[in-house]
């Protein structure tokens, strides 16, 4: 276990009993040993083999988390694990001293306002996270969804009264889900929203490599953060950027966001438990705490947990 006077908070967790998703390629269940299957009748393997129920539970991430010395996480939710708003709240009241949550709501239900007053109001969220990309977000069910449009004028009326963190998976980049431009739309007419995270290091990847456009788009990405104090998680990098640990590709991605945003404005996540294929909890942490040299003790203690404690108000 790592020992530290300073907090450890992972600000990019999830937790379920079972793969219950719902995205562009039907329904998600679990199989067993750490498979799922879509409604297509493709099956893809999500978690390591000892996954036998190919869930998560709430006293396992407990576990992973007293292994590492982690203090606090963030749990998120998204189409492909299932909107699990009840259990995650559940997992808040039993372990009030380890969690917070973001709530998972479909902003164009009919009946989506109501659905945010009731996770909010009764089942105590606080934060809001949407996942907007084609494969496993809103995207996939809502093509021509975009983040201004009028239809969900109300929904962010009602969400901004609220003044909680705002959580956006925007997908890679170049994808539908990647809504720029849109979003600083929405933003320009609910000036309310006061905190916005974008998760995945705003949808970096490989492609930045090889793509100019990506690597374009992605720079856009930066100066729309800074312009608007987003912050930034450097969530499942690993599996992003397709490379084995220490990631020196997610490194380098790490460091061009540093210099631009500063440390103030990144906070470190593991996107447990899918990372696990890919590399370990403690490589996950180790990419910021034992690499990035270029980050002071104080950087890195921001990073790796203060700034999520202003982000996330714990």
């Amino acid at each position: 276990m790592i020992k530290s006077s300073k907090v450890l908070i992972d600000a990019h967790v999830h937790s379920f009993d079972s793969f219950l998703g719902l995205v562009g390629r039907g329904e998600v269940r679990s199989l067993k040993f750490g498979k799922v299957r879509y409604g297509t009748g493709e099956k893809f393997r999500m978690l390591p083999p000892s996954f036998v129920d190919t869930n998560f539970p709430g006293e396992v991430l407990v576990e992973y988390m007293n292994w590492l010395g982690v203090d606090k996480a963030v749990l998120c939710q998204g189409n492909l694990y299932g909107f699990h708003n009840e259990y995650t709240a559940s997992l808040v009241r039993r372990w009030p001293q380890h969690f917070t949550a973001c709530a998972l709501v479909d902003p164009l239900l009919e009946n989506s306002t109501e659905v945010l007053k009731y996770v909010v109001e009764e089942l105590g969220f606080k934060a809001l996270k949407l996942e907007l990309s084609q494969l496993c977000g809103l995207l996939g069910l809502h093509p021509q969804m975009r983040l201004n449009d009028s239809k969900l004028k109300g929904f962010w009326e009602s969400f901004a009264k609220y003044d909680l963190p705002l959580v956006l998976d925007l997908g890679p980049v170049g994808g539908k889900g990647y809504q720029l431009e849109e979003l600083e739309a929405m933003l320009s007419v609910h000036s309310q929203l006061r905190t916005v995270v974008i998760c995945h290091l705003g949808g970096a990847s490989k492609k930045n490599e090889t793509c100019q456009y990506t690597q374009e788009r992605w720079r856009e990405f930066l100066s729309i953060a800074r312009n608007h104090n987003f912050y930034v998680d450097l969530s499942a990098l690993a599996s992003w950027f397709d490379e084995e640990y220490p990631c020196p590709t997610a490194q380098k991605y790490i460091r061009f966001t540093f210099e631009v945003l500063g440390a103030d404005r990144l906070l470190w996540g593991s996107d447990l438990p899918t990372i696990l294929p890919r590399i370990t909890y403690q490589q996950a942490l180790n990419i910021v705490k034992e690499h990035c040299g270029y980050l002071t003790p104080a950087e890195k203690s921001l990073i790796l947990g203060e700034n999520a404690l202003r982000a996330y108000r714990f």
